[in-house]
């Protein structure tokens, strides 16, 4: 590429192309600390959530279907005497609520008849809600966010730095995302695997900067070496929408937390 179009690269990727110095590195060193901690967090609801869940195979656990079968006896004896007392009372009581008393026993009846099938729907229903939770990936929800927010920057040279839009945009399996290394930065030697380096226009494209010339025109400038060679500048490999990230995982996290609280108490109530 000329130097024109190498210029106009990186105009059109610069959405991408991050140049690091101390500032941005520590920015990105204490972000990515807080997004570790928020997926932590995450994962770790996520893992209540589901556990919670679980508790449905309470209502089908041998112990309780065994209980249940031994004390049904004992349920149908108190509802002959129930019967048996309304009978009383219609009969020997005078001032009776009798549409009160009908009501009651069908709500009775309904409950006694219905519990049961509306628990097998609801469990089946549960079942099938939580296979049709597809990740495409091993992986929590967490990487799955982080992961899908992320840009590989050396994936442009793959397709030669025809368009910022990707197909993918990172090439690392879900459930390794969070060992990828945020401050890791590109040069001219960078490798895309143990044989393959980046091609040449590739190359002249991370070593140079869109810059003001001295002559008070747009231009293209190499990168410098930075403080005393210490920190020199260079892109950052990895591009990331850290307030998307964060704040997904933030209602993402709270969402979970106050979803475990409501489905506890609910499965107490139904069990009870």
């Amino acid at each position: 590429m000329k130097d024109e179009e190498i210029l106009k690269k990186l105009r059109e990727f610069s959405e991408y192309l991050d140049v690091g110095n101390i500032v941005t590195y520590m920015l990105r060193k204490v972000g990515w600390a807080c997004i570790q901690l928020l997926s932590f967090l995450v994962d770790g609801l996520e893992g209540i959530t589901d556990s919670i869940l679980g508790i449905k195979s309470f209502f089908n656990s041998p112990e309780i279907q065994d209980f249940i079968t031994k004390i049904q006896p004992f349920l149908y004896v108190l509802l002959a005497f129930s019967f048996l007392y309304i009978g009383y009372m219609l009969i020997i009581q005078k001032k009776v609520n009798r549409e009160q008393i009908m009501i009651n026993i069908f709500i009775s009846m309904a409950v006694l008849l219905l519990l049961n099938t509306s628990m097998l729907k609801a469990d089946k229903f549960t079942d099938q809600a939580i296979e049709a939770v597809d990740l495409n990936e091993k992986g929590t929800v967490s990487e799955k966010i982080i992961k899908s927010n992320i840009t590989d920057v050396a994936q442009f040279d793959l397709t030669k730095w025809k368009s910022p839009k990707l197909k993918e945009s990172n090439k690392v399996p879900q459930k390794n995302i969070m060992m990828i290394d945020i401050t890791e930065k590109m040069d001219e030697d960078f490798k895309m695997n143990e044989k393959d380096k980046l091609s040449d226009d590739g190359q002249k494209i991370i070593t140079h900067k869109a810059d003001i010339t001295p002559d008070g025109k747009e231009g293209l400038v190499e990168l410098n070496n930075g403080w005393f060679d210490f920190f020199p500048e260079l892109y950052y490999r990895w591009s990331w929408n850290f307030w998307t990230i964060a704040i997904s995982l933030f209602v993402i996290g709270m969402t979970l937390l106050f979803t475990s609280i409501k489905l506890a108490k609910l499965c107490y109530e139904l069990g009870f």
